[in-house]
Order: structure tokens, then sequence, then C-alpha cells
């Protein structure tokens, strides 16, 4: 053997590129390294258990007996000690778990409960190193098993705000009930929260989580919860998420104007905005954008905005100057102070190719742009413009640090194409109707105007066979 393979450092950067390798791979390499010497034994059987998907191979172990190597150890208790991370789905009510009281892993950092997994005996779940936990109630056609899946997760959750001061990351999916409520809103030293609970997250635990003094990133479905409820369950004169960087939310316009006031000035970096149909149209968006301006305009950097609104269903009425807006540039407006930001979302807006040159005059330092992809067989209605081949153009003109470009509106094919941009580097494309016929001059065409791309994003398998092809090609006379 090679001395440098016997150099502690060395050794454990080999055995982490094998982290690397695909499917079961890893577990088997580092099974067989494990098997290879004494001095790779204990590096290999860490990575071997770091991570257990069920405790079945723990399971297995529980009735061997002690042996010489182990002295009073048992063969379980050695290996359990190097799990870190591990996922129930079962409630292991039978579980032999007695000997290895009052934990069964005393290094656990992540805990993962799914469906009858929230049931688990809370020694095999809880530890003091424990710094993420995720909950998914699941789904069952019983309502009273998902009800006890619930509480007993809430119950299991007291124990780990007990065990587990360090705790950083909450995630909880599917039914909420009181007692999970409560669980949630008992923690104070979270960073991180994801809530998915549909219509069971109760307004008073929102608004618990909105006072996390640590709270860094929020992700939540809070279309139910009323902006008046919340703010009643708020006590007079305090401030929401005091040092929140990043906030993902589903909702209405109400309640996010309900939140943006009360948020500090300069902390927010990301926000997802994910909001529920309005057959009114988005133009009450315009105030919440304005709201946004104030709180964010030195901080925010990543802006993705989803409506869920249907077109076709937006109240037209007979008086065509009451014709409801889609997403306007003049709704936009209020975004134009948002000087830093370098991600934005939105797609499908109702833009033209002349709007698209104002984007940058906003956001100088735009670098990922995303108005979604080109569908033709989605309707479009009369009263909702697009953006056309000749966008492309105002972007290899006008947007001169791009890198990332997804648009609704197929590029042009030869004589439509107008500047270079040499910074894009993904090009994100719709499906294209007439591939066979259009294939090489479209892609030709791209990488006129953006030689540099190294990625493209297309259904239509005709133009990423192109696209590769000519990259190949380019590569290889490059070399020669």
């Amino acid at each position: 053997m090679h001395p440098a393979l016997l150099i502690d450092e060395v050794l454990q950067l080999i055995f982490d590129f094998c982290a690397d390798l695909p499917k079961t791979e890893p577990k088997w390499t580092y099974a067989q390294l494990a098997r290879c010497c004494r001095a790779w034994k204990d590096p290999a059987l860490d990575r071997l258990w770091d991570r257990l998907n069920g405790v079945g191979p723990l399971l297995a172990l529980v009735a061997k007996q002690v042996d010489e190597v182990t002295s009073d150890r048992s063969m379980a208790r050695i290996y359990a000690d190097r799990v870190k991370r591990v996922t129930h789905q079962d409630g292991l009510r039978n579980a032999p778990a007695a000997e290895l009281l009052p934990t069964v892993f005393p290094r656990l950092e992540s805990l993962a409960l799914s469906f009858q997994g929230c049931m688990v005996p809370h020694e095999w779940a809880v530890s003091p190193f424990l710094q993420h936990v995720s909950v998914n109630v699941g789904f069952s056609r019983d309502t009273q098993e998902v009800l006890d899946r619930s509480n007993a997760a809430a119950r299991l959750l007291h124990e780990v705000n007990l065990y587990a001061p360090g705790l950083r990351s909450l995630q909880v999916r599917g039914r909420m009930t009181d007692l999970l409520n409560a669980a949630v809103a008992s923690f104070t030293q979270l960073r991180s929260v994801t809530i998915h609970g549909n219509s069971t997250l109760a307004p008073e635990t929102f608004a618990a989580i909105a006072t996390l003094p640590h709270l860094q990133s929020l992700e939540v479905h809070a279309s139910h919860v009323q902006a008046e409820v919340f703010t009643d369950s708020l006590a007079p004169g305090v401030s929401c998420f005091p040092v929140l960087k990043e906030l993902s939310i589903r909702t209405g316009g109400d309640l996010v104007s309900a939140i943006l006031p009360r948020l500090p000035t300069g902390i927010l970096t990301k926000l997802h905005l994910d909001m529920d149909q309005c057959v009114r149209g988005p133009s009450y968006m315009k105030p919440v954008f304005a709201l946004l301006a104030q709180k964010a305009s030195t901080s925010l950097r990543d802006l993705h905005i989803e409506d869920r609104t249907d077109l076709d269903e937006l109240d037209v009425p007979s008086r065509p100057e009451q014709t409801p807006h889609w997403y306007t540039l003049d709704i936009l407006s209020p975004l134009a102070r948002m000087k830093h930001l370098r991600r934005f979302v939105l797609r499908d807006p109702d833009m033209s190719d002349a709007d698209l040159e104002t984007l940058p005059k906003w956001w100088p330092a735009l670098a990922h742009l995303d108005l979604g992809a080109c569908d033709p067989e989605v309707h479009i209605p009369e009263w909702k413009s697009r953006l056309t081949p000749v966008a492309y153009s105002v972007v290899a003109k006008s947007f001169p640090g791009l890198e990332s470009l997804s648009l609704p509106a197929l590029p042009p094919t030869g004589s439509g194409a107008d500047g270079q941009q040499t910074m894009l580097r993904s090009l994100a494309l719709g499906e294209v109707p007439n591939a066979p016929v259009d294939a090489v001059a479209m892609v030709d065409t791209i990488l006129t105007m953006f030689p540099d791309i190294e990625c493209l994003d297309c259904p239509t398998v005709e133009i990423t066979e192109r696209f590769e092809t000519v990259v190949r090609d380019r590569g290889q006379a490059r070399i020669d």
C-alpha cells in the first residue's frame, strides 16, 4: 500500500469522492473498503452507516452476541454510534430498543419521519446533536390514523425541543392537529422552517413563526390565513421576521401586504411569491410591489413571482377600457428600485419587445431572467401582448451581463438575428413546432447571437441534438 493512503487527510478526501458514485454503489464500495485493512475500517464504516433509509440493518444486529472484540458493547451499539441521518417510515412498535436506551442514535443530526414513521418510539428519534427534523404526516383513508400520526409527531417534537437545543431546521408536511401546531409554535431557536400544512396551519402558529428571533429561511403555504387574523395574533407593536433572508409563501395579496410593513428594512434577499388565483387580474399587486421596494430595494437579489390565475377565467367586462391586465410593465414599475436584483422569474408577463428594453435599466445587475417558455398549444387571449423573436436581439443588445435566459418566444431563424452577447451560458426554449425544418437555422442563429452558451434546455430533440453537434464540432476545431 502506498504510504499516502495512510495519511488521514488524503484518505478522508478519497472516501468522500466515493459518495458521488451513482445509486447504491457508495454503500457497496464502503463495505468493501472496510474489509481492506484496519486503517481503512473506521472511516469506511463511518460513511457506510452515516445514513439509514430505514433501520432494518440495525435491527438485524440487535440480537447478536457480545464477542471478544466488542467487549461489553453490542454490535448494534457500535454501528448505531456512527449513524448521523436516519429516515423512519414505520412505527417500530415492537423494536427491541430497551438495550439501547436512552437514545438509539446518540450522534444523530438529521431525522426524517414519514407516514407511520411519525409513530416511532422517541428513543429512536432523539439526540442532543439533532439539527434537522422533517415530518411528513402523509395521507390515509382512515382520518383517525392521520390524526394519530400528527399527534404522535407533536409529542416527539416536544421531546426534540428538550433534547436538542441546537435544532436549526424543521419541516412539516400534512395534517396539523392542535398538538402539532402547539409543538411547532414552541420552538424558538430555529433558523429554517418549511410548513406545508394546507389549511391546518393555525394563524397563531404562523404568527409565532413570524416572531422567531433567528429565522433566516421560511417556506410556507398560508392561503387560508386571513390577514386580519394574522395581525390580531401578533402582540401590539411586534415586528415580523427580524432576520429573515429567504421567504417563499403561497397566499394572496392581503396577507403579503400585512407582512411586508412589519419586515425590517434591507434584510430580505430572496422572495418567492406564489399568488392565489384572482379573477380580477394582478393589478392589486402594484401596491404590494411598492411595499416590497420600500423594504428590500437595497437587499433583494432573487425575485420569483408565480400566479395561479387561469387567464381564461379572468373577468372580462363588456367595456374594453375595463379589460383586466396581466403583469404589465406598469404593474411591475415599483420594482424599478431593485437595483441589485440578479434573478427575476415571472412566467408569461404581458410585455412587448420594447418593454423588454426597460428591464436592464431597472436592474443593471440582472444575471438570470426567466419569463417563461413558448408553448404553441397554449391559447393566448387577444388582449394579451406577446414577445416576438425580436426579443432575442433586444437581449443581445441590452443585457450585457445576462447569464441565463428563458423567453415565451422562439429565436429567429436567419435574417431576424441582430446583436451579439458573450456572457449568456444557459438558454431555455419551449417546444419548437417545425423543428425538422428550422433546427439548423435556429441553432446557428442562437450560437451567432450567444456564442458562449454551454447549456440549451429544449424539449424538442432535433434542437438539442443539433446544438450538441455544433458545440462538439466547434470544440474539436479549437483543439485541432
